[in-house]
Order: structure tokens, then C-alpha cells, then sequence
């Protein structure tokens, strides 16, 4: 809590002439640590600003894989299990908080962020040893990142996760494919390391 002299106490006058709150609800989450997440992601300021076909600005944030990191950091705050209603409030709280392109798109890329992990969480049990399955897990780690973020988003949010995962399979199916020669598997190691370094 810090300094004791800092934190702020209601008068009990106030409680006796407003008994009623203002919202009947008691939220369990603790929005002031998403918040606080969020203008680090905000101040960083990097906007797409394109216009295109003569459109308007598309006054929008583009995402890099350190905006991924605090994103996750912000709903690791909150408790597993929010009610839909719980996921409103703080949607509606993020879209106040930022100017209005802005704010709607991080409320709706932290509550998707929030139902990507729960996701995430219910099939962490299961951790893949075979190459195949590790190639399936891959791929449906993509389909929910996308479905949930937005394939854009996702791609500036995890795309050099996704390069670097993608590498390491194609590099053990490789290897492993007794059907190629030590040379033909040379030159396709080299020229997989070639395709990660342009990326």
C-alpha cells in the first residue's frame, strides 16, 4: 500500500448520506494494474496513420513482441474465471480511459487477450513429444492467437515468436526425415536458416 498517509478514506458522513452505491456490483478484478499496464503500452505512441482508398486516419496502435509481454503481464493480474459481465466493465473502463480509436482497440485486444489465455490454459496439461503433434499444437496456437486478436495484430504481436517456433519444427522434421541424404539435408538446413534470417 506504501505510505499510510497517502491512501484516501471515505468520510463516514458520505457513507451515511449515500448508503446506495453507485454501481451495485462488487468487481472482483483490480483495474488500476491493467490500467497502469496499458498507458506503458499507449505512451510508446507508434500509430498507423495510413489513409487509404481516401479514408479517414486510421488512428490505430500497431504492436510489437514487448507489447505481447506487458498484454500478458496485465491479465496475469486478474483471476481466472471472469464473468462476462466482469469482461464488459473492464472493456467498457479501457475505452473510457483512451482516446476513442485507441481506447476501443485496447479494450478489445486485452479482453482477447484474457480469452486467449483461458483458452491456452485449458490445454497447457497436454505438452506434445512428437513432431507431428508439435506441429499441430504450432498451428492451432496461430488459429487461436488470430481468432482471438486478429490475424494483423497477432502477426505485429507474435510474429517473430511464430518465426522462431516454425524454424526449430522445420529444423527437427528436417533432421529427422530419414528419406534425405547428409547433403540433402545440409542444403536444406542452410537454406531454412537463410529463409529466418530474411524475415
Amino acid at each position: 500500500m506504501g505510505d499510510p498517509t497517502n491512501v484516501w478514506y471515505q468520510p463516514s458522513i458520505i457513507d451515511s448520506r449515500y448508503p446506495t452505491l453507485i454501481s451495485p456490483n462488487n468487481w472482483d478484478f483490480d483495474y488500476s494494474t491493467i490500467e497502469a499496464i496499458l498507458v506503458q503500452i499507449h505512451s510508446r505512441k507508434r500509430f498507423n496513420n495510413n489513409q487509404p482508398n481516401n479514408s479517414q486516419p486510421n488512428n490505430t496502435m500497431t504492436f510489437t513482441a514487448d507489447d505481447a509481454e506487458l498484454f500478458s503481464k496485465a491479465i496475469q493480474s486478474l483471476p481466472k474465471n471472469l464473468s462476462v459481465a466482469s469482461l464488459q466493465r473492464i472493456q467498457f473502463l479501457i475505452a473510457k480511459e483512451f482516446p476513442r480509436d485507441i481506447g476501443n482497440q485496447l479494450a478489445k485486444l486485452t479482453v482477447g487477450f484474457y480469452q486467449l489465455q483461458s483458452a491456452t490454459d485449458t490445454r497447457a496439461e497436454h505438452k506434445p513429444t512428437q513432431l507431428a503433434d508439435k506441429m499441430l499444437t504450432f498451428k492451432n496456437k496461430v488459429d487461436s492467437q488470430n481468432h482471438f486478436l486478429g490475424k494483423d495484430t497477432a502477426h505485429q504481436l507474435f510474429g517473430k515468436q511464430r518465426a522462431i517456433s516454425y524454424y526449430l519444427l522445420q529444423r527437427r522434421a528436417i533432421k529427422e526425415n530419414t528419406q534425405l541424404s547428409s547433403e540433402q539435408k545440409t542444403k536444406k538446413l542452410q537454406s531454412l536458416k537463410n529463409t529466418l534470417a530474411n524475415d
